[in-house]
């Protein structure tokens, strides 16, 4: 309990307010595992526990609110686990004048992070997000009294992707690239199987992708010693299979 009054009395922190230490103190130590750094030097509160943290689930495909309180003198954060893809809506209900503030950050299980900001009471903020994203969100009570509740409406906002193989390239390659690029937008997930074949359809390389619904640009590595021509790299997917045509040049 003891954390967030550690920290903010730190001198190193450079921080009297309270979201700049729960910006400093949450983001860096509680989600990436490193401590925050102000010029090359580890703050006085470097040796503070860990907060633990609380996974929820969330599947888009709709709305929810979670309600939940802060104890004086403290911080948490819930992570919140994404399945599908689209865009995900959260605001701050809580009221103006209670002394707890939040900060939002978008990133992944293995802790990085694209999207840190401030969730300020009756601010909203959007992300895109797809199954594999986390959202972080450390919560801080500035009280010294009592436990404030933090009031978070969450709106989800579904993205129905169709399946298609959209190019190839570089088309034509040559010898020097070793490698084609299939971008791909996956409406399904599943395993996604890239190959690529000759003119004769013999198959020259078979790779195996597991992917989540979403884009992607899958490598697919030439054998060595090809000869100039023509070519198909076809990827075989959840949705059906998909086939484009390149040139190899020498």
């Amino acid at each position: 309990i003891q954390n967030l009054k550690t920290v903010l009395a730190s001198a190193r922190w450079n921080s009297s307010s309270l979201q700049e230490a729960l910006s400093l103190y949450g983001l860096y130590n509680t989600f990436t595992g490193e401590r925050g750094q102000q010029g090359g030097l580890y703050p006085d509160a470097a040796e503070l526990p860990t907060i633990p943290y609380a996974n929820v689930n969330i599947t888009l495909d709709g709305e929810r609110t979670d309600s939940y309180s802060v104890p004086p003198l403290s911080i948490f954060y819930n992570r919140y686990l994404i399945s599908g893809i689209g865009t995900i809506y959260l605001t701050n209900e809580t009221a103006g004048d209670n002394p707890t503030a939040a900060q939002l950050a978008v990133g992944t299980l293995s802790g990085d992070l694209s999207l840190s900001v401030s969730l300020t009471p009756n601010m909203v903020k959007s992300a895109l997000v797809n199954s594999g994203t986390v959202l972080y969100l450390p919560t801080a009570n500035a009280s010294t009294a009592s436990a404030n509740p933090m009031i978070i409406h969450i709106q989800t906002n579904a993205l129905d992707l169709a399946t298609a193989f959209q190019t190839i390239f570089p088309n034509p390659v040559s010898s020097d690239q070793h490698q084609v690029t299939c971008d791909l937008i996956l409406g399904k997930p599943g395993v996604v199987t890239g190959k690529i074949y000759n003119i004769l359809g013999q198959e020259l390389l078979s790779r195996n992708f597991e992917l989540v619904e979403g884009q992607y640009g899958l490598d697919l590595t030439l054998p060595d010693n090809l000869p100039s021509g023509i070519y198909f790299a076809r990827l075989i997917t959840p949705d059906g299979i998909f086939t484009h045509k390149f040139t190899f040049i020498h």
